[in-house]
């Protein structure tokens, strides 16, 4: 297992070959309770090389899901320059877009900038009976019936923070829910599992919300490029899931008479 100064020296290594680091990157998702979905990246990052003109990103889709095409913003700030993005590429399930800053952030300069996606009704899987009948189909990506999301690292960092927001009072289940996969697929990094496993309980946490959302948090210092760190649930079954829904329609009935 690697020390934490080599883990370091990793990562400035890295920060030198792409000419910046992602200080600390902030990823929130939040599931709705009809399978649509927020995804929240907020950057802070700093320039090593002599300059940075853009930086590649993407929002990627897995599974048979049909969805809309996500709906993308970006807002930020640096000095002196101003932050924008473009679409360079799209498909039925990836978007690839570029922040440019312009005029180009030069060496010690540093930027903070958000990144909002949103995704219409079918991009989470909200019950098992459904994740299991992909899986019949052979279309399912995993091999065991859960519903996962996580953020793959594509550049240097020195803090991830990674955070789920489930809808209130949808039950889930599961073993362990966090996990370390090698790139797009659902093969564990071991050695990486092993190093957040040997300390969990400083990277790993769940709580709940007063309004009763189940919140899933990851924490990790200099995670590695190429891996994915996120969440994997197991839904509940199309009978629970339909009675959540039902439940939901009537509290928010409620409220809307108040």
């Amino acid at each position: 297992m690697e020390t934490k100064s080599k883990i370091k020296e990793n990562v400035d290594l890295a920060a030198e070959k792409f000419g910046f680091r992602y200080n600390k990157i902030g990823v929130e998702s939040v599931v709705r309770a009809d399978g649509s979905g927020i995804w929240k990246r907020n950057v802070e990052l700093e320039v090593v090389g002599p300059q940075l003109e853009e930086i590649e990103s993407r929002a990627i889709i897995f599974g048979d899901n049909k969805i809309s095409e996500p709906s993308i913003n970006v807002s930020g700030s640096a000095k002196g320059s101003k932050i924008s993005y473009r679409t360079t590429q799209q498909s039925d399930k990836s978007t690839i877009f570029v922040i440019e800053f312009s005029p180009s952030l030069k060496k010690g300069k540093k930027a903070k900038y958000s990144i909002k996606e949103e995704y219409g009704p079918g991009f989470y899987a909200m019950d098992k009976d459904f994740i299991l009948d992909m899986m019949k189909k052979g279309v399912w990506p995993y091999n065991e019936p859960y519903e996962e999301d996580s953020h793959k690292i594509a550049y240097p960092t020195n803090k991830l923070i990674k955070k789920l927001i489930l809808p209130r009072n949808y039950k889930v289940s599961g073993k362990e829910y966090w996990d370390v996969t090698i790139g797009d697929s659902s093969s564990r990094a071991i050695g990486e599992y092993n190093r957040i496993k040997k300390e969990e309980d400083k990277h790993f946490n769940v709580t709940h919300s007063e309004e009763g959302n189940k919140i899933l948090e990851l924490t990790i210092d200099k995670p590695e490029i190429g891996l994915s760190y996120g969440f994997k649930w197991i839904p509940p079954s199309k009978g629970e899931y339909e009675k959540f829904l039902e439940e939901s329609k009537v509290k928010a009935e409620g409220i809307n008479r108040q």
